[in-house]
């Protein structure tokens, strides 16, 4: 069964379908689900019936259709099955997109941007652990005014994710950059971060809608409960009662819990105490732990470090994850001619003076593991990677383009000759 993603932003959808064999994008015009649905699947033209899934940066406005209307929606257009995912950070499919890159390339830390008309949304990630630091950027002014601002914010989850976790340096974490305008503005980014690498990936300019087939199916479940001392056997009973709703939720999807990481947390407080603490329960045998983080996170949160008395349970939460089979994606094929025949005859491509005479590739035609020193531009669909001088570009075997700061990249070579 075709598998299609649409993923609706400020100014473009993009467009995917993946038929368990090779992999298909396009790109439109922004428009209403209502009026436009049509021409989205005539673009893809799968078979029916088909699957979807369906994400947008305008859930919950008034451009947007609700969840059970676009469901609907996609059913009245041949789906059979659809799925809506909300906008969260745990289900964010341009952070889906990048793990996925990352683990291609066997990368471990990432810094990643994912940059469109009006947003960009910049992540660290331990590819291998999680997500290490997030924010989504809204820009003010327009992509080019504002980027500098976006830079400080990445610069600053860099600072925040090397903190958290252990000693990294940051010149060797690479910058995965996409989008309609991520590669046009990438090397700018990485220069204001000190950044020497990027990798732009294939289909970079609708990446998100690709990074859609990568998403995991993510369910938060809360009851509130009547406040009680600590009592681990009522604990246990009112996790209990939320497991049954994760398990019946779990099976809608046509999964099993075998296949779902829960995390399950408690919100407690001591008596008096206006803000309750979050407290991780994956141990329901041991009180004793429980008291200890709960007066750790009390500490840090509130600032108090006074023996707690009397600890009190506001609420249970379940976080589910259910981990969906991921496809793996072939490579696009590599062009087997020489560099020169790359080269386009792109009278109309804009460049800023600088670039004014630079040569113009086309990136299906660019040959692999040929490294290109800029000033230059690779053209694909939808977006153009631009490499002023002092960086160079090569085509990975893996896919992508591997951008490099040629001075870094000669102190490296230096140093492991």
């Amino acid at each position: 069964m075709d598998t299609l993603t649409v993923d609706v932003g400020s100014k473009y959808v993009g467009l995917c379908k993946w038929d368990g064999r090779s992999l298909h994008a396009e790109r439109q015009p922004t428009g209403s689900p209502v009026t436009c649905w049509s021409g989205w699947i005539e673009a893809l033209k799968p078979s029916e019936p088909y699957q979807l899934l369906f994400y947008s940066t305008h859930s919950g406005s008034s451009k947007m259709p609700a969840t059970d209307d676009v469901a609907r929606l996609a059913r009245d257009h041949g789906a059979h099955w659809v799925r809506v995912i909300a906008e969260d950070v745990a289900t964010d499919p341009a952070l889906a997109a990048a793990r996925y890159l990352a683990g291609r390339h066997r990368l471990s830390i990432i810094a990643v941007a994912e940059i469109g008309a009006q947003h960009a949304t910049l992540a660290v990630q331990d590819a291998r652990g999680g997500l290490l630091a997030f924010e989504r950027c809204t820009f003010k002014a327009g992509l080019h005014e504002d980027l500098p601002g976006v830079a400080q914010s990445l610069q600053s989850l860099l600072y925040q994710a090397a903190s958290m976790s252990k000693p990294i340096d940051l010149h060797q974490i690479p910058l995965i950059c996409f989008g309609g305008a991520g590669p046009e503005v990438a090397v700018r980014l990485a220069q204001d971060c000190d950044l020497k690498t990027i990798l732009i990936p294939d289909d970079a300019g609708v990446f998100t809608a690709v990074g859609l087939l990568m998403t995991d199916i993510v369910m938060r479940f809360r009851e509130q409960v009547k406040p009680a001392p600590l009592h681990l056997p009522d604990l246990r009973r009112a996790f209990g009662q939320l497991m049954d709703r994760v398990c019946t939720s779990v099976t809608m999807e046509g999964y099993d819990l075998d296949d779902t990481v829960c995390e399950r947390v408690a919100e407690m407080s001591c008596t008096g105490d206006a803000e309750a603490i979050d407290v991780a329960c994956d141990n329901l045998a041991d009180e004793s732990q429980l008291v200890a983080r709960f007066q750790e996170g009390r500490t840090t949160k509130i600032g108090r470090d006074d023996e707690a008395s009397s600890i009190e349970v506001r609420a249970v939460r379940v976080h589910a994850t259910i981990e969906t089979l991921k496809p793996e994606l072939p490579v696009p094929p590599s062009a087997d001619g020489k560099l020169d025949d790359a080269v386009l005859n792109v009278g109309d491509v804009r460049r800023s003076d600088v670039l004014r005479d630079a040569p113009v590739y086309g990136r299906d035609k660019f040959p692999v593991d040929v490294e290109v020193n800029g000033p230059a531009l690779v053209q694909e669909r939808y977006t153009t990677t631009v490499i002023p001088s002092g960086w160079s570009v090569r085509l990975s075997p893996a896919g992508g383009l591997w951008l490099f700061d040629e001075q870094f990249s000669q102190l490296r070579r230096r140093g492991s000759d």
